[in-house]
C-alpha cells in the first residue's frame, strides 16, 4: 500500500522483514476502524521505529496525530493491563471505543458494565463474544448526549482535559507578556465568576506530568523554565 509523501526506501536503514512488517502495521492501521486494534498495531510500530527516531515520521505519513496515536496505544495497553487478552480480541473483533484520559485506569463507557460482568480468565473466543453479549447487556443502551454531559466524571479527568485545551490554544496568542498576562487573568476572573466563588489570590501549581500533551511537552517545560529563571 502506498501513503502519499512517504515511500518504502524511506525505510532502508531496516532489515527486509522489519521493511515488511513496519509496511504491514502500517497498511493494517490505515484501515481499521478499532481503536484498539489500532492502538495494538501502533505499539507494534513505535517498538520497531522508536530506536532509529522514525516513528513520527510514519504517523505523518499515516496522517496520524501523535496525541492521537498515544492516545491509541494508551487504550490499548489499559485494556491489557486490566483484561484477559481473550476479552480485548473480544472487544476489538466488535469494533468498542475505549478512551480515557491518560494515566487513567478507566475503560471508558464500558468501566461500570465490566465491573458488573468481569470477563472469565481463561476461555475460547466464542466464550469472551459471549461475555461481550452478557457486557454490552449490563451497560445498556448508548445514552444521549444531553444526558452524557450531565453524567459525573472523574474531575481530575475533566481538568487535565481543561488544560490541554487552554494550553493548546494559549500557544497561539500573541507573545508579549502583557497580552499574555491579561489573558490569563481574565480566563481566570471567568472561572471564579462561572463557580461563583469570591475575589481570591489564586497561586501557581506545578503542573502534572499526565497532564501534558507529547506535542507541547517542549514548549510547556521551556515556559516553566523561563518563569522559573525569571524568579
Amino acid at each position: 500500500m502506498e501513503f502519499k509523501g512517504f515511500s518504502d526506501e524511506e525505510l532502508m536503514f531496516l532489515t527486509k522483514q522489519e521493511k515488511q512488517e513496519v509496511l504491514r502495521l502500517m497498511e493494517e492501521i490505515s484501515t481499521s476502524r478499532s481503536t484498539l486494534y489500532i492502538g495494538k498495531r501502533l505499539v507494534q510500530l513505535r517498538d520497531i521505529l522508536v530506536p532509529y527516531g522514525y516513528f513520527a515520521r510514519c504517523l505523518e505519513a499515516l496522517k496520524v496525530v501523535l496525541r492521537t496515536a498515544y492516545g491509541y496505544m494508551y487504550g490499548y495497553r489499559n485494556a491489557m493491563s486490566q483484561l484477559p487478552e481473550g476479552a480485548v480480541e473480544a472487544m476489538m473483533d466488535r469494533k468498542l471505543v475505549i478512551v480515557s484520559a491518560r494515566h487513567s485506569p478507566s475503560l471508558g463507557i464500558y468501566t461500570e458494565a465490566i465491573a458488573k460482568v468481569p470477563p472469565p480468565k481463561t476461555g475460547t473466543a466464542a466464550t469472551y463474544s459471549k461475555w461481550v453479549d452478557e457486557m454490552l447487556a449490563a451497560k445498556g443502551p448508548r445514552m444521549r448526549s444531553q444526558r452524557a454531559n450531565r453524567t459525573a466524571r472523574d474531575p481530575e479527568s475533566i481538568l487535565a482535559d481543561c488544560y490541554r485545551f487552554i494550553a493548546k490554544q494559549a500557544r497561539r496568542l500573541p507573545a508579549q507578556t502583557k497580552t499574555r498576562t491579561a489573558f490569563a487573568k481574565r480566563l481566570m476572573g471567568l472561572m471564579l465568576t462561572h463557580f461563583n466563588l469570591p475575589e481570591q489570590e489564586i497561586a501557581p501549581i506545578k503542573i502534572q506530568d499526565s497532564f501534558i500533551d507529547p506535542q507541547t511537552r517542549y514548549l510547556v517545560a521551556k515556559v516553566i523554565t523561563r518563569n522559573t529563571s525569571a524568579a
